[in-house]
Order: C-alpha cells, then sequence, then structure tokens
C-alpha cells in the first residue's frame, strides 16, 4: 500500500504492492502522482511531513509513503489508543463484576496482577514503537525533498 502526501497535508492512498514502487518509478520513470488515489482515513501532520522529507518518493502532486513506513509512524499511537480503551473496558466490567457479586458468589479471577501485567507490556511494547518511530525519523531530511516538498508550497517540517 502506498500512501500519497498533498501540500495541503490531505492524504491519499493506492493499493500498489511497495514491491513495484522501485521498478515503476526507477526502471520506467512513472510519475506515481498520475496513479488512480483513494481518500484516505490518514491526516497528514508534521510527523508525516517530517517522514516523507527523509523516505518519501517525490511525485507531481506530493511526495509518496510506503504503507510499511506509515504504519511504524503510527504504531505508538495506535498502542496507545487501544491501551485506553482496554483500560475503559476494564473499569465497565469492574463496575458490573460489584453487581454480579450476589449472583455468582465466590472467587474473583485476580485481575489486578493480570492487569498489571498488561499495563507492563502495554508500556514495553509503546517504548519500543516509539524507539522504531524514532529512527524511522532520525536520518537528515534530503535536500531534493525538502526542495520539491518547498516548490509545491507544502508546510515546512519541525527539526
Amino acid at each position: 500500500m502506498l500512501y500519497l502526501l498533498l501540500p495541503s497535508l490531505e492524504m491519499k492512498w493506492n493499493n500498489l504492492p511497495e514491491s513495484l514502487v522501485e521498478e515503476v518509478v526507477n526502471e520506467h520513470d512513472v510519475d506515481l502522482g498520475r496513479l488512480s488515489w483513494e481518500a484516505s482515513e490518514h491526516a497528514g501532520d508534521d510527523g508525516t511531513v517530517r517522514l516523507a522529507v527523509r523516505r518519501g518518493i517525490p511525485c507531481s502532486t506530493g511526495i509518496v509513503l510506503l504503507g510499511s513506513d506509515m504504519s511504524r509512524l503510527d504504531h505508538p499511537n495506535e498502542i496507545r489508543h487501544t491501551h485506553s480503551e482496554a483500560a475503559e473496558a476494564q473499569t465497565r466490567i469492574a463496575g458490573t463484576q460489584e453487581i454480579m457479586k450476589p449472583v455468582f458468589p465466590g472467587p474473583r479471577p485476580p485481575t489486578r496482577e493480570r492487569d498489571a501485567r498488561i499495563d507492563g507490556q502495554s508500556r514495553q511494547d509503546l517504548g519500543d514503537a516509539e524507539a522504531d518511530a524514532e529512527a524511522l525519523l532520525a536520518s537528515e531530511p534530503s535536500e531534493a525533498l525538502l526542495s520539491h516538498w518547498a516548490k509545491l508550497e507544502g508546510p515546512a517540517p519541525s527539526a
């Protein structure tokens, strides 16, 4: 999957396999901007621009990003979101368990210990994902991509 970042920070996607991109662009000199692109649920932001000027592929309408790179950049946010939803669900479940005690008496599973293990694993996973995203953005921006982005009047990335 590919993503197209436009200067307006609108994003579009195309299901062209990443494995074909090098061949299509390098060997056949194809302008990826001419592909048929669909609106994306992703919205561009400073992190997306920073990624684009480091690892993107210039085209006539913006900068194309590999889906695998976008996934690595988004992974920390996905972990935060999933953990937040799980914590909210646990709060609702705990309330239900109190209500159900008279109906189902007896010992309860050790949820505090389980929740602590889940929280610890989530923190570790988040740290790993953040380190991976930071490594993705650690290289210096490409002067050619910065120039291309500026010509398209896209917003300048932060440092």
